[in-house]
């Protein structure tokens, strides 16, 4: 066995125990990158061209023209309904803007019923406050009236009092005015002034009544 079998059972021994303890384990075989130039061995092969069938070939043309075909339709239908889904939309941004006016008219009239209404009840609570108010100043008139006859009465009655003007005036009146409170009353409110010159009638009456 040469050394290249061997090195290559033992490859494969070693893959096995590994595939064996990791099944998830997948091996990809080494490639070239891409940045790296053709070999020099291969630099002027060329490869053959692949054969096609002619059966094939045209059914894979007609398969592909169908895609086109069905993939414009795609494109189409989506661009349609794109733009029947804008028209949508700005239908109902129109219906919106409509509403949205036509509760603005509503408010306004609602807003111009209220403040109408507002007016009417401050105009009436206005006439009732001034109603008010004209009752109320009645009423102080007719008290001022009766307090000026009040007063104009108290002035009248105060002609005969003392004053601070009158005092001496009044006092010499009283001084010169002699009050003799020696009298008697009799039954029936009759005043006698000098007790010791009663008439005999009188006397006796006075003394039947004692």
């Amino acid at each position: 066995m040469t050394s290249l079998a061997k090195a290559f059972q033992q490859t494969s021994i070693h893959v096995c125990k590994i595939n064996r303890c990791t099944p998830a384990l997948i091996f990809v075989r080494w490639r070239k990158p891409r940045f790296v130039p053709r070999g020099k061995t291969k630099e002027f092969v060329l490869s053959d061209r692949p054969e096609r069938n002619p059966e094939e070939e045209a059914f894979m043309n007609t398969k592909m023209n169908n895609y086109r075909t069905d993939l414009k339709s795609i494109i189409k239908y989506l661009k349609d309904l794109k733009q029947t889904t804008a028209t949508t939309i700005q239908d109902e941004e129109r219906k919106y803007q409509e509403e949205w006016e036509s509760l603005q008219q509503k408010n306004q009239i609602w807003n111009e019923r209220v403040q109408a209404l507002r007016e009417e009840g401050m105009k009436k609570e206005i006439e009732e406050k001034r109603a008010r108010i004209d009752k109320l100043i009645q009423k102080d008139l007719e008290d001022m009236n009766k307090y000026m006859k009040f007063g104009e009465s108290l002035i009248a009655q105060e002609k005969g009092f003392i004053t601070p003007e009158n005092v001496d005036e009044e006092l010499e009146k009283v001084l010169d005015t002699k009050v003799d409170y020696e009298f008697a009353i009799d039954k029936t409110g009759r005043r006698y002034m000098d007790i010791t010159t009663l008439p005999s009638e009188n006397k006796e009456e006075i003394d039947s009544n004692g």
